[in-house]
């Protein structure tokens, strides 16, 4: 569904972005072909407009020549300024002749209009003549002279005529290349004006598509989003509200009661059959329990893998109610077996209850009751604030935080606590971790047994068991001291580590100034691993020590295997030693097999001195305690 609906909103946007994408050649289209066509009607009504200046211009110069021809006739002009003006006559009727050419076919009747005018230059040119004769006339007194005044009278009479005729060609041009100037007017105006109204049309087509468009794509958004939506608060396996649907619906909810209930060991279901089988079980089962509950208030969810909680509002049930529901549930999914057809096996289901009746955190203290539960192996738990682990959550929350800044400020350090003979001669120090803190108060130091648990959960141990165990290092170098240094199973088996702590020894050359001290456990009998890392320290010339020999879980075949050069006694046997004889006896007994295969003895937590001299009785060899001196910082 979310798949199609993309699908159709990319192919509406395709359409959409098509569409604008043909307007917009639409448009330049149209815009080239009417800028092509408005280009030839702005060219001729430009050349209109030319010849319409060209016809002011031969106006001008007919008036022009209707002045000087009357001023040539004027009898006190000379010679020499008529010949001035009639080349001037004949300049202008020159021009105007070429000025008519540019005209071409807009000057109306233009071989007439030449013929007028090349009649106007004989006339002149017939005109300067009389006047010559005027002239000899008048020098010599002669009696033609009136008869030359009256040809120069006909010739001043008959070129105003002449003139008009000329200047009635010129109008009439005129006319009509401003009737034609007006015509090519209304032309671009009525060509703009359909371009506008294509325009007008093709904007309103492209909004209408748009708006079309938009519509449907709003549609399939609200598809998706109701989709979206549905994905969001219904588990897509068993159609059950989910996680979010749960946190919305009932976040202001004032009296809510909530059981969790956690499928036994499904993650066996899903190794043993595969996860196909397993999600199978998880549809049928939310099938049963639809029907089983659908007779009673509850609402029922899905909010992880393997969990399902059933929800009802404004309730109060009796711890018996509670337990009834439950109970009566449980017993009907074992009368209930679900039956997978492909592997033609029922499937028996169990499930552990968590309950809570709060207001606050209503689920994350359904949780708690929960796993409080699974640790108790009981079929449910309801939710009671002695059971809840938050204080140890504040409590790990508060160490991480200062094993971090510790990290970042170089504030992990080791500690030395001397080691001494019968003689109470110093032999060597035991490293021992220590976190410096600084506060108002002061500087303090404090002991790993508050951090180190909350360092291995929170994988920070690597990082601080290496900045102590390199300076721890670096001291044994500088002051020549034989130093005990504690290591982990984390320690030995990271390969990269222990890698970098034999190039370091290697370097220092210390190896023989060095003890391992390895603690041991049940998983650290067997492992080769470990076997592996004792084996390569020891070709260096480092020796081994087992901490803690005595406690809890004692080996006296490891002995034998991982033939150690010292053995610790457990602190808690040598503390206790005075007053528990099954302390000394057990004491007694290490001593004797240790001596039995030449391995050195070290009594730990030696506080007192009728404590040491117990243990010195017993045949103890070394001797480490408050008694002989606590851990101190080495200061280089």
């Amino acid at each position: 569904m979310l798949k199609f609906v993309t699908k159709s909103i990319i192919k509406y946007l395709i359409i959409l972005v098509m569409t604008f994408m043909i307007s917009i050649v639409l448009f330049l289209s149209m815009h080239v072909s009417l800028n092509k066509q408005m280009e030839k009607h702005n060219q001729r009504y430009a050349s209109i407009m030319t010849n319409l200046k060209t016809l002011d211009k031969i106006s001008s110069y007919i008036i022009g020549i209707k002045a000087r021809i009357f001023e040539i006739t004027a009898a006190t002009q000379t010679l020499e300024h008529r010949d001035i003006l009639n080349k001037s006559i004949e300049k202008d009727i020159e021009n105007i002749i070429l000025l008519k050419k540019l005209l071409g076919s807009d000057f109306v009747t233009s071989q007439i209009f030449l013929k007028e005018l090349n009649m106007l230059k004989k006339n002149n040119t017939v005109l300067m003549n009389i006047l010559d004769e005027r002239e000899i006339a008048l020098k010599n007194n002669d009696l033609k002279l009136p008869l030359i005044a009256e040809k120069v009278r006909k010739h001043n009479f008959a070129i105003p005529s002449k003139i008009e005729h000329l200047l009635g060609y010129v109008k009439k041009s005129e006319i009509i290349l401003n009737d034609k100037k007006m015509e090519y007017k209304v032309i671009i105006k009525e060509e703009t004006k359909k371009f506008l109204y294509i325009e007008i049309l093709i904007s309103l087509i492209i909004v209408f598509i748009t708006l079309y468009l938009s519509r449907l794509i709003s549609q399939h958004i609200v598809t998706l989003y109701r989709k979206l939506e549905t994905q969001l608060y219904i588990d897509n396996l068993t159609k059950l509200q989910n996680r979010f649907a749960l946190n919305k619906t009932y976040k202001d909810v004032k009296n809510p009661f909530i059981i969790i209930l956690n499928i036994d060991l499904f993650r066996v279901i899903n190794e043993l059959y595969g996860t196909d089988v397993g999600n199978e079980v998880l549809k049928r089962l939310a099938l049963m329990m639809r029907a089983y509950f659908a007779v009673t208030k509850f609402e029922l969810f899905r909010i992880a893998g393997d969990e399902f909680v059933l929800f009802e509002e404004d309730v109060k049930y009796t711890h018996k109610e509670i337990e009834k529901t439950i109970l009566d549930f449980l017993h009907y999914i074992k009368e209930h077996k679900i039956y997978i057809e492909n592997i033609s096996e029922s499937i028996e289901l169990d499930f552990t209850c968590g309950v809570s009746t709060c207001k606050e955190n209503f689920l994350g203290k359904a949780d708690i009751a929960l796993n409080y539960a699974k640790k108790n192996g009981l079929p449910f738990a309801v939710y009671k604030t002695d059971i809840d682990n938050k204080v140890e959550l504040k409590h790990n929350l508060f160490w991480n935080k200062e094993i971090q800044n510790g990290i970042k400020e170089d504030m992990f350090l080791p500690f030395f606590q001397p080691i001494v003979d019968k003689n109470g001669v110093v032999i060597k120090y035991e490293s021992q971790m220590r976190l410096k803190k600084e506060d108002s108060k002061g500087i303090s130091f404090i002991s790993p047994y508050k951090f180190l648990d909350i360092a291995k959960k929170t994988k920070n141990y690597n990082k601080i068991s290496s900045m102590t165990m390199f300076k721890s290092l670096n001291i044994c170098k500088e002051t020549g001291f034989q130093i005990s240094i504690n290591l982990d199973k984390i320690d030995m088996i990271n390969s990269s580590f222990t890698q970098e702590l034999k190039e370091k020894i290697i370097e220092l050359d210390i190896a023989k100034k060095l003890v391992f001290e390895i603690l041991e456990s049940e998983n650290i009998v067997d492992n080769d691993v470990i076997k592996k890392f004792i084996f390569d320290f020891r070709k260096l010339g480092v020796k081994f020590a087992i901490d803690d020999f005595g406690s809890g879980y004692s080996n006296f075949s490891f002995m034998l295997d991982v033939k150690p050069d010292f053995v610790k006694i457990d602190g808690m046997l040598i503390k206790n030693i005075a007053e528990d004889k099954d302390s000394y006896e057990l004491v007694k007994s290490i001593v004797a097999f240790a001596k039995a295969l030449n391995i050195i003895t070290i009594a730990e937590f030696v506080h007192s001195k009728e404590v040491y001299e117990i243990v010195l009785d017993l045949g103890v060899d070394r001797f480490q305690g408050y008694y002989f001196g606590e851990p101190k910082e080495i200061c280089l």
